[in-house]
């Protein structure tokens, strides 16, 4: 960390007194501060959509071939997944990132990720591939 060295280009003008000195220190405190609460809000989110998102696998049921809107782009292939909720209600959905080529095979298994509440809001887990 180089954090000390922002304030080492006044010390040639006059020297530091203790109260300024004080000062430099508080303030370093403080960015260090923000950044360690800046990472931890980031851990947080992280935990909470782990909380809130249930992890389990699903099944790859069919596969949807979709030009994009009003693109003259090539086919998009979004997966279909079947997955059965913590409380055994089965589940299908269209994954929302297609890919050029087909990435999946109907009957391969993923890891999904899934809203407790709002269990048909789901994603392919990407972080698995």
């Amino acid at each position: 960390m180089t954090e000390h060295t922002h304030s080492s280009h006044h010390h040639h003008r006059r020297k530091v007194s203790p109260k300024t000195h004080n000062w430099i220190v508080a303030i370093l405190t403080v960015i260090a501060l923000f950044n360690i609460t800046w990472l931890g809000l980031r851990a947080l989110v992280a935990h909470r959509m782990k909380t809130q998102y249930i992890e389990t696998t699903g099944v790859v049921v069919d596969e949807i071939r979709e030009k994009p809107d009003n693109q003259t782009g090539s086919e998009q292939h979004y997966p279909v997944v079947e997955f059965i909720t913590q409380e055994g209600k089965s589940v299908v959905f269209k994954a929302k990132v297609g890919s050029p080529q087909p990435k999946y095979a109907p009957g391969e298994t993923v890891v999904i990720l899934y809203n407790k509440e709002r269990p048909y809001i789901a994603l392919l887990d990407i972080t698995q591939n």
